[in-house]
């Protein structure tokens, strides 16, 4: 499926899982919420590989580039050498 395929479905998937609770049936709703984690991990981890494959191609072309050297170090003299637990 195509991200925005996913997305389409997740939305549905998260409006019949306010059903399900609404409903009070416990077991489907159960059953929908490891369902809704599960894309969800798989979605996490497929724009995680996006992403760290586009900053090691951004880094491969650093590295043999002196003007996108350059341009790569004064961005990160603005931002550091830090680690992040959220993301804007």
């Amino acid at each position: 499926m195509k991200l925005t395929e996913v997305k389409t479905s997740m939305i549905v998937a998260l409006m019949k899982s306010v059903q399900l609770q609404e409903s009070g049936n416990e077991i489907a709703f159960s059953q929908m919420d490891k369902d809704i984690t599960k894309q969800l991990n798989i979605v996490s981890k497929f724009l995680g590989n996006k992403f760290l494959e586009e900053c090691m191609k951004t880094a491969e072309d650093c590295l043999v580039d002196g003007e996108k050297f350059d341009k790569i170090m004064k961005k990160f003299e603005k931002v550091g050498c830090r680690f992040s637990e959220t993301i804007e």
